[in-house]
């Protein structure tokens, strides 16, 4: 299968998948970003807070 194949059905792929709203995004992106800073022994701030030193 050629590069150029998988691209194709990458785009066909996408139309076929349901909308992923905006605001599950935006949730699901909170989720890995606390996993992640917790991971490395910190905490994010408070949505509008002062970044933790």
């Amino acid at each position: 299968m050629s590069i150029g194949a998988m691209v194709s059905w990458t785009v066909v792929g996408d139309d076929l998948l349901p909308e992923y709203p905006a605001d599950v995004a935006e949730a699901d992106a909170a989720l890995v970003a606390d996993a992640l800073v917790a991971s490395c022994g910190g905490r994010r701030p408070a949505a509008g807070g002062p970044p933790d030193v």
